[in-house]
């Protein structure tokens, strides 16, 4: 696979910056495999953006609070790590869980 395809589905995971530069990369050299990562990156993403308002709503449940905003922090590191490997190497391997809703919902990255 061409380095600069490879760059840009790592880029796609790596914090917003990361995949702004994926984005602009990907924009002047487009591939099925930069758009597929975009996709999943844009994912974990909007997700990890999301991530305080749930915070904020769920900290004032007690026993929640403290129990599902680690674990979802969690999660999103490890989706992101996948992402990162599966990128590395050369798959096309959908995120758990939700990687077939992050394709459907971005299909307009391409």
């Amino acid at each position: 696979m061409d380095g600069n395809i490879r760059t840009i589905a790592i880029l796609s995971y790596c914090s917003i910056i990361g995949y702004g530069v994926a984005w602009i990369m990907h924009s002047q050299n487009k591939s099925v495999y930069g758009a597929y990562h975009l996709k999943q990156g844009t994912g974990v993403a909007a997700a990890s953006i999301a991530l305080p308002t749930v915070a904020a709503t769920i900290t004032e449940i007690p026993f929640v609070g403290l129990t599902i905003i680690p674990a979802l922090t969690l999660a999103i590191i490890a989706l992101t790590v996948i992402g990162i490997i599966n990128a590395s190497n050369d798959k096309f391997s959908e995120l758990p869980l939700v990687g077939k809703f992050f394709s459907k919902w971005f299909s307009f990255i391409d």
